[in-house]
């Protein structure tokens, strides 16, 4: 389990019944930190937040000024979680941080990554040339009538969404749903955010697994990582009562910590772009 110290608070981004039951439960808890989901680079902007002329929907606008596809919005409307969670906070003085994996060391590894890409598909269209390429695996095992597409098809949203899979498991049609009627349309507060992270613990354990490639499943570990990094520096310096505001989906992986080491060796030597932050409409 998580230190004492920190109260992990899971979300839906935009979810406004999250964001009353989570105003609700910041006030019981009266944090000396909070840290949320966000890219550290836009910490410089939060002051922003309490401007009477800055008014949702917004967007924190992340990019690299000497590379305009490399960019990142990360939207903000008035029933959002976060941002209601950033004005409490920010209204009370209260230490304020964004914990995700810099968007620096996000824009580095995607252009890692496309380059990877680019050089596979080279490779592999070499091969095409020189008659050398076989058959995909995919043709092979789909059979003439075409009933491993239609299987395929039948269980995407379960691999695509594992909320899905929970919310059937539960009775409802779907996650939308059951999601929307346990957590959206209830009041309570504290007692929300415990339920929300069993509920995380048991998808992630149990329901399928996403399909995902190789690179995203790295990337999320990365993005996880740095955020306990982030948790276990504000206990550091001093901090007794962290709020912890993040997707829902992450609160089991910030719940139960590794090593320190493990969490530094992963996030060793990562390479980084230079990038710059604004607020956009």
């Amino acid at each position: 389990m998580a230190d004492s110290c920190f109260h992990l608070f899971g979300v839906r981004h935009h979810g406004p019944g999250c964001a009353r039951s989570l105003l609700g439960a910041l006030d019981a808890l009266q944090p000396d930190c909070l840290l949320v989901e966000g890219p550290p680079e836009g910490e410089a902007m939060l002051p922003f937040v309490l401007d009477a002329g800055l008014t949702p929907p917004i967007a924190l606008l992340i990019y690299n000024p000497d590379d305009s596809q490399q960019a990142a919005f990360y939207p903000f409307a008035e029933f959002s979680p976060e941002w209601q969670a950033l004005g409490h906070a920010l209204a009370r003085n209260t230490p304020t941080r964004f914990m995700d994996l810099p968007m620096g060391c996000q824009f580095a590894l995607d252009k890692a990554q496309i380059e990877a890409v680019r050089q596979a598909a080279e490779a592999a269209a070499s091969e095409a040339e020189a008659g050398a390429i076989e058959e995909s695996k995919a043709d092979a095992e789909t059979d003439a009538d075409g009933s491993a597409e239609e299987t395929e098809f039948e269980e995407a949203d379960l691999y695509a969404d594992p909320l899905h899979w929970l919310g059937q498991a539960a009775g409802y049609d779907d996650g939308e749903s059951w999601w929307n009627h346990l957590v959206e349309e209830r009041n309570d507060s504290l007692e929300l955010f415990a339920a929300i992270g069993e509920a995380m613990t048991t998808v992630r354990s149990e329901a399928p697994a996403r399909r995902r490639s190789d690179y995203e499943q790295q990337r999320e570990i990365l993005r996880e990582a740095h955020m306990r990094k982030c948790m276990r520096q504000a206990q550091k310096d001093g901090f007794e009562r962290i709020a912890v505001v993040c997707g829902a989906w992450h609160v089991p992986a910030l719940e139960k910590m590794p090593t320190a080491k493990a969490d530094n060796d992963l996030l060793k030597a990562l390479p980084k772009t230079k990038v710059a932050a604004t607020w956009a409409p």
